[in-house]
């Protein structure tokens, strides 16, 4: 994704198959003549959207197999939105505005009319019938409180809506639809880490329904099937679902599957232009947000329920006040060009008058997720990878120079975010990270800009260095299924699920320099040279660089990490909970800022003899960076 008039909508799915060891039988092979189509044009962005996979192998009479396919729509496809109103619905909404109105400016009074209609139809249906009527003459809404017994000065003039008045008042009136589906699915099967087999499913249906439909007739089957309407029928049938496009047979000749199948990719595109999609992934979001709701999810926010915390979603709402404060009391209009809601927006194409009306009124929406982040790596980077490039690294050796340095920290203020650049979206109950992806060996400077870009350009090099050098050779070493021979799946499960997304713990440990070292060894009748410590120490602490085809030295590599380790007992923040509810405390921000001298930062070092003196691992680092910075 990013920044574009529009985008092609593109969904997504990779699964690992692993039948077999890979064998040399297929090293290199050609590309399938599938795969020299074009999707699209390479100048558009592509939203990824994630679907489920359901793979099953039928041996074949000739020793072949037949890998057949099935695909599921994520929750991020489901539309299960209703937007005609009920008679009720209507009666309720206008009755809602026309006390807004009556209260003016009065936030108990425009949140007791606001409580009164969600409790009957529930938040997200009743925000949508207060958008679906929001009075056309909006600019004379009251500025203070009328009495009820005293007629507006400007009464509210209703929008046209559809109303739906068929006698049953049903809520539910229709089947739920999966939407910006691709045109049809492109499976790709890979071995020997190349791909060898490429297939086209059907054109896909729609209107694609993905759950039951109310209206449909009631068809009797035997009490061994499922009683399922036609139109989710390729839900439970995989013949049905192959007319529906949504599954595929893919023939596997008995060679490669002897050689072996590393993964499974299944991708598509959806044809049109990019503003008519664009408006119809607004659409979808607007669904999720009037039905199941969405909102924007804080980093660092649970998403499972674990044995000391709980997840994050919370779909209480007590006394209506929160989703008072989204719904109503929030005007989308001022946003900021810095908040979670317009950054995403642009990112994603979406039309530039539909992105606050979408995305403006869901949680954590005016929040600046993005200037968060880069004040914390600003201010951190005194203490983190300035210190290192300045001191470690140093400019003897490794050729760097302030300028070289100065650049590194734009950079990474303005392109580094360890949570993605964009807020996770959460559609129900399920987050989407939103991460923008490029091909990094296809990457080029605009022509005419190679000599600014220059430095970009070496950092791309140095990236795919470290990629096929020093990251990739140790793929097979990472958590996952099948990483055992023989094979161990629960070893292998328990070590993915000790693995985390970020730090659990922290430790030191002290770095001695090489003359000390020496004259340390030395003192006490060894010699370092003479006994080859320091010819083994230098290939090791230059061998990655070598490999890399690097030729530096910084002086880390003349220096040697002392044996013990201490761990990091402090807490990283504060002691307690950490949340966007509990503020600092003590703050020790504003403590530092408020100091007027070096000496007396110096003076806030803890005293280790007063446990109540002690600091946090980020008091303790933030305090470290000031000191440096003004320095």
């Amino acid at each position: 994704m990013a920044t574009a008039p529009g985008f092609s909508a593109a969904t997504f799915f990779r699964s690992n198959l692993k039948l077999a060891s890979v064998s040399s039988a297929v090293a290199q092979p050609q590309l399938p003549p599938l795969m020299a189509n074009t999707l699209c044009p390479n100048d558009r962005p592509l939203a990824l959207l994630p679907v489920r996979l359901e793979t099953r192998f039928f041996a074949q009479p000739d020793r072949s197999s037949q890998l057949r396919v099935r695909i599921y729509p994520d929750k991020i496809h489901l539309d299960s939105h209703e937007p005609e109103l009920l008679p009720g619905e209507l009666e309720w909404g206008r009755h809602y505005w026309e006390q807004d109105w009556r209260a003016g400016t009065d936030a108990a009074a425009r949140t007791d009319a606001w409580r009164q209609l969600a409790d009957r139809f529930g938040a997200a249906r009743a925000a949508w019938i207060v958008r679906a009527l929001a009075p056309v003459n909006a600019t004379q809404h009251p500025k203070t409180p009328v009495p009820a017994a005293q007629p507006l000065p400007n009464a509210p003039q209703w929008p046209p809506v559809n109303v739906v008045d068929d006698g049953h008042d049903a809520a539910w009136r229709r089947a739920p639809f999966a939407r910006l589906l691709p045109d049809r699915w492109t499976a790709i099967v890979q071995s020997g880490g190349h791909p060898v087999i490429a297939v086209n499913g059907a054109d896909i249906r729609r209107p694609l329904a993905a759950g039951p439909d109310p209206r449909a007739p009631v068809a009797q089957v035997p009490d061994d099937q499922l009683a399922v309407d036609d139109g989710m029928r390729w839900m439970v049938d995989f013949d049905e679902a192959e007319k529906a496009g949504m599954a595929l047979r893919i023939a596997i000749p008995a060679p490669l599957l002897a050689a072996g199948l590393d993964s499974l990719f299944v991708l598509g595109t959806v044809s049109g232009s990019d503003t008519e999609t664009a408006a119809q992934l607004a659409s979808l979001l607007d669904a999720h947000h009037y039905t199941d709701g969405a909102g924007f999810v804080r980093t660092g926010t649970p998403t499972n329920n674990s044995a000391d915390r709980r997840a994050g979603y919370d779909s209480s709402d007590d006394g209506r006040t929160q989703s008072f404060g989204c719904e109503v009391d929030f005007d989308p209009s001022t946003l900021d060009a810095a908040s979670n809601a317009l950054r995403l927006g642009q990112a994603l194409g979406l039309p530039g008058g539909q992105v606050a009306p979408v995305l403006g009124r869901l949680p954590q929406a005016a929040e600046p997720q993005d200037a968060d982040v880069r004040a914390t790596n600003n201010a951190l980077w005194p203490a983190s990878w300035g210190y290192f490039l300045s001191n470690l690294a140093g400019p003897d050796g490794s050729g760097l120079t302030p300028d070289h340095i100065a650049w590194a920290r734009g950079h990474f203020l303005d392109h580094v975010r360890s949570a993605g650049p964009y807020a996770a979206l959460r559609c129900g109950r399920q987050p989407y990270g939103i991460l923008p992806v490029t091909s990094l060996d296809q990457w080029r400077p605009r022509a005419g800009d190679e000599a600014a870009q220059s430095r970009d350009t070496w950092l791309r090099n140095l990236l795919v260095q470290l990629r096929d050098g020093a990251w990739r050779p140790q793929l097979g070493d990472a958590a996952r299924l099948g990483r055992r021979q023989p094979a161990d799946p629960d070893a292998d499960l328990a070590d993915v699920m000790r693995t985390d997304a970020v730090s659990s713990s922290y430790g030191t440990r002290a770095v001695l320099g090489r003359h000390y070292l020496q004259h340390l060894r030395a003192f006490l009748g060894e010699d370092l040279q003479g006994s080859g410590f320091i010819p083994m120490h230098d290939a090791i602490a230059t061998g990655v660089l070598q490999r890399l085809g690097l030729p530096w030295r910084p002086r880390l590599t003349r220096a040697a990490y002392a044996d013990l380790g201490f761990g990091v007992g402090s807490p990283l923040v504060q002691a307690g909970e950490v949340s966007p509810w509990r503020k600092l405390e003590p703050d020790y921000i504003a403590a530092l800022l408020a100091q007027p001298s070096i000496d007396a930062l110096i003076a806030m070092r803890p005293d280790p003899a007063d446990p109540d003196s002690a600091s946090s691992l980020l008091q303790t680092l933030l305090r470290h960076a000031l000191l440096r910075e003004l320095a």
